[in-house]
């Protein structure tokens, strides 16, 4: 089934707002993206070193790593960027 990743912020500039994939779900939509899209695979993987965290959503619904396996149901995912900093940090404690 043809499925959307909306990818948001600067993420949306560098890969493109809207991808549609077949894919049965959000893990297989990454495996596509990281295979597809160039620098995707690279983006992702050293984005902790930057500060940058991620929020995986099932359509409005936030979801965790162990979650991926049971979107099959939905048709559009999102990913967020979520920008660490000693600013973030400081406002947390």
């Amino acid at each position: 089934m043809v499925k959307t990743l909306i990818l948001e912020g600067k993420m949306a500039k560098k890969f493109g707002k809207r991808i549609q994939f077949d894919v049965a779900d959000l893990r297989e939509m990454l495996r596509a993206m990281c295979s597809q899209v160039p620098g995707f695979k690279k983006y992702m993987s050293e984005a902790h070193m930057k500060g940058i965290r991620f929020a995986f959503f099932n359509g409005d619904n936030n979801i965790g790593l162990e979650e991926f396996d049971m979107t099959r149901g939905g048709s559009v995912y999102r990913i967020v960027p979520v920008y660490e900093g000693p600013k973030v940090r400081a406002s947390c404690r």
